[in-house]
């Protein structure tokens, strides 16, 4: 788990759905560590990470592995390769794949990852944003859809400063160089990936958009809230990025949460694969054990240095992605 280890013995008598949970491979291990650490449900998250279509299908095929055997624990969402943008037929390919993501796996959203905007170049060697109109019939059979669009397209603030050993980013950007922007001219700012996003926020007005990780504004509540006032279609998800809030004052987290209450939702950013769960009983509750302990000492923030009212928990806890993540239907169908 991304957040900071921490010892302290608490437990969390809260259910939680986690709406951004990657686990690979089969999920019965993956239910045993729900059932102790009170994950009543998760959204198993697919993500693109620049792969080829081939690639990333062997991937979601790990993602998708057993969600059916649970389905009321487990909800899926896609993803779609960038791969190959340019070359005919590459948009009629990938609406015809998450098509059939809705209708075969049922999935209830897309997740559009940072490789849109922070990786991917056309042929003159330019940056290519998610606002970008060679994408506008990919997302407007999403709006179509009614799909729920998940979204991580910039990275922390920090990518852009020196490093920092306080920072809760410093082990990523010493780890991912290629990453760490500082200085950097040759590559978008912060601020023009937040604008493209935005962009694409506002372009479609009824689509409930979910922004991964404080919407990449978690250095300041005050701007996540602010984006949150702007587009009344758009959420966000806390996934690794409880230390950030730890740095802020409580009192305006506290007042950020409260206010927001109906558009924040929880998320981990737990990634498992079938490795992390051995086949000796006990090495495994060893494992299961220490990751749930580690769970909720991070829980404990909220629930006791926020003092958080039960209201406002159950809704960032399990409410919001209990309301919007269900498999969509089109708009003309809602109609009928």
């Amino acid at each position: 788990m991304p957040d900071t280890e921490t010892s302290d013995a608490y437990e969390s008598n809260y259910v939680k759905y986690d709406a951004h949970f990657h686990p690979l491979g089969p999920k019965k291990p993956c239910v045993e560590l729900m059932d102790a650490a009170k994950l009543g449900k998760v959204q198993v998250l697919s993500y693109s990470d620049f792969r080829t279509s081939e690639a990333l299908e062997e991937l979601e095929t790990q993602f998708y592995e057993d969600v059916n055997d649970y389905p009321a624990r487990m909800v899926y969402s896609s993803s779609f390769s960038l791969h190959g943008f340019e070359e005919p037929g590459y948009v009629q390919r990938t609406i015809a794949k998450l098509e059939s993501d809705f209708e075969r796996r049922g999935a209830v959203g897309v997740k559009v990852w940072k490789d849109l905007g922070m990786m991917l170049k056309d042929a003159q060697g330019r940056y290519v944003f998610c606002d970008d109109e060679r994408f506008r019939p990919i997302f407007d059979y999403l709006a179509d859809r009614n799909a729920v669009i998940t979204m991580h397209l910039a990275d922390p603030k920090a990518a852009w400063l020196p490093l920092d050993p306080k920072s809760p980013h410093y082990r990523y950007y010493s780890n991912h160089p290629e990453f760490h922007w500082c200085g950097r001219t040759d590559v978008p700012s912060h601020d023009e990936l937040i604008a493209r996003r935005d962009a694409l926020v506002a372009r479609y007005p009824y689509v409930r958009f979910v922004c991964c990780h404080l919407g990449s504004l978690e250095h300041d509540v005050d701007e996540v809230g602010a984006f949150l006032h702007r587009y009344p279609n758009a959420y966000v998800d806390t996934a690794a990025r409880h230390n950030d809030f730890t740095l802020q004052d409580p009192a305006k987290v506290k007042a950020f949460f409260e206010r927001y209450s109906h558009r924040i939702l929880y998320g981990s950013d737990w990634e498992l694969t079938p490795a992390d769960f051995s086949a000796d009983p006990a090495e495994r509750a060893a494992f299961i054990a220490k990751r749930v302990n580690h769970f909720n000492g991070l829980l404990r923030y909220y629930e006791e240095t926020l003092a958080l009212s039960r209201d406002v928990l159950e809704h960032f806890y399990h409410r919001n992605a209990e309301r919007i993540l269900k498999h969509p239907r089109r708009y003309a169908e809602n109609a009928q």
